[in-house]
């Protein structure tokens, strides 16, 4: 009896950090070494917010957009959060709730073909109240890159 209730209890502690769902969106293709852009798209449950980029306190683990491999570079351009009193707190903190959206923009390697790009974002959400474990989403897509076409010699 004392361990189903135990067992009870947890479950509706973890039950609460239902993880965002994210989506990227990127272009189909591009020519090598180009410069694209893209967005990611991150919704937080109802009741859940996430720190914004960059955290108007030192101690808090904002959301962050990194590209996982090598031969790619990406610069996130973060949104700004929405100013929220958190229990606890004397000054209210820079959230993100709902759904957010990231743009940001992606260098390309040399590389020809289709190229899968992975991508993470780093999180850690809260309730009013407690903040949960961070965590991380990782997130694919693909862009077909292309050969530059070469410019027809004028004569």
């Amino acid at each position: 009896m004392i361990a189903s209730l135990i067992w009870l209890a947890l479950g509706c502690f973890f039950g609460q950090n239902t993880p965002p769902q994210a989506d990227v969106k990127l272009p189909k293709s591009t020519t090598s070494g180009a410069i694209v852009s893209g967005i990611v798209s991150i919704t937080f449950e109802g009741g859940l917010h996430a720190y914004q980029n960059p955290p108007t306190k030192e101690y808090s683990i904002p959301v962050s957009l990194s590209v996982v491999g090598s031969g790619f570079k990406i610069k996130p351009k973060y949104p700004k959060g929405s100013m929220m009193s958190l229990g606890g707190e004397k000054e209210p903190a820079a959230v993100y709730g709902g759904t957010i959206a990231i743009p940001f923009e992606l260098t390309l390697p040399k590389k020809l073909g289709k190229q899968k790009i992975n991508l993470r974002i780093h999180y850690q959400q809260c309730s009013e109240t407690q903040c949960f474990v961070p965590d991380d989403i990782d997130l694919s897509g693909w862009i077909e890159v292309k050969a530059k076409r070469k410019k027809p010699i004028k004569r």
